[in-house]
């Protein structure tokens, strides 16, 4: 059995990745959505162990580039559509940056913010931060988030710095 991206898609268990989205992470060091998405992708062939490890070496890098160009989701499936996104570069240092992504699903009529936060290739996370019914609510939401930079504190919590980006 190949697990290429059209194997993951053909078995996405839709519903159950909506649920998982529905759980809001305000930080993580670790790309959140990717393995929920490879959960939701196993079947009782093929476990989510065995795709994690094929993930790891064959589609897993497309996949991370998907994430920072903003077009996993609409990659994924047809459900859903990237509305607008924010990408932040730090000044302190040109390797870490922020992607802040609005992203609307059809089937739940919910629309997402994502964060994509990268530092280096080895240290990038994505996660929902965010998701409201109201897409002018989930917008402003966006934008308010991508003003002030993030910043991790010794509880594995973020702090926004109330300096908005020069």
């Amino acid at each position: 059995m190949n697990i290429d991206l059209h194997y993951l898609k053909k078995n996405l268990d839709l519903k159950k990745f909506l649920k998982e989205l529905d759980k809001i992470i305000k930080w993580t060091n670790k790309k959140d959505i990717y393995y929920k998405f490879i959960d939701c992708c196993a079947t009782k062939q093929i476990p989510k162990n065995k795709i994690s490890s094929f993930m790891d070496r064959e589609t897993g890098p497309k996949l991370d580039e998907l994430m920072a160009e903003g077009k996993f989701f609409e990659t994924i499936s047809k459900n859903f559509k990237k509305e607008k996104s924010i990408t932040i570069i730090s000044k302190r240092d040109n390797e870490q940056g922020w992607e802040y992504q609005l992203v609307s699903s059809k089937i739940n009529k919910t629309y997402y913010v994502t964060v994509y936060q990268f530092y280096d290739y080895t240290n990038d996370s994505y996660f929902v931060t965010y998701k409201s019914k109201d897409k002018k609510n989930a917008y402003e939401k966006m934008k308010s988030l991508s003003k002030k930079p993030i910043y991790l504190i010794s509880k594995k919590e973020i702090t926004y710095d109330e300096k908005p980006f020069n």
